[in-house]
């Protein structure tokens, strides 16, 4: 019996003869095509530090965190010959984006009844610090959940090139500047002579 295609009413037809792909690299005949698409050029890596900063920014983003942010008007407070002041005058608060860390509140007995006591650890990215033109210090005021916060500790976190944090509290400032760590220590409203606007 032939080899072919069976079509209706029995009759038998020869299978199609395909030709084979041309081969070859003679002058004048063309390039075999594979269908595989040339490779692609390769991205641009990052600098230093900055796919940690693109990674420390989708963490804020995601997170949705804000908190109030007060500065210290230096010339507005006035400070006697050892530097302390009496009472303390600060800018209207920034809304900052940033990470929040808290501590479980916990109550510690004083002299006339239990004081509340918590801390908090907020990460700011440089981007935010560079937007609103300032830096964070020891003695600036955070807003969280209707809480005031005191900075106690500023620390500044790098990237050197590798990748690798370093902080400016252990090791000298090389690499890239890519977030802030502030420790911040619950205190009370009455001490800060804030007053809230209605």
């Amino acid at each position: 019996m032939a080899k072919g295609i069976i079509k209706e009413g029995g009759t038998v037809s020869q299978a199609p003869i395909v030709s084979p792909p041309p081969r070859g690299g003679g002058i004048g005949s063309p390039a075999p095509s594979t269908g595989t698409p040339p490779p692609a050029t390769p991205a641009p890596s990052p600098g230093p530090g900055g796919q940690a900063a693109a990674t420390v920014q989708q963490a804020i983003n995601f997170a949705g965190m804000k908190v109030g942010y007060f500065k210290c008007d230096l010339d507005n407070t006035v400070a006697n010959m050892y530097g302390e002041s009496m009472e303390k005058w600060y800018y209207p608060p920034m809304e900052i984006k940033c990470l929040i860390e808290r501590t479980a509140l916990s109550y510690v007995d004083v002299e006339y009844g239990s004081d509340p006591t918590q801390s908090i650890t907020i990460s700011i990215p440089k981007l935010t610090v560079e937007q609103f033109n300032f830096t964070p210090e020891v003695g600036d005021i955070i807003v969280d959940r209707d809480r005031y916060y005191e900075v106690t500790s500023t620390d500044a976190q790098f990237y050197t090139a590798g990748g690798t944090p370093i902080s400016a509290q252990t090791a000298n400032s090389s690499g890239n500047l890519i977030i802030y760590i502030l420790n911040c220590s619950l205190t009370r409203m009455t001490r800060l002579n804030i007053l809230e606007s209605w």
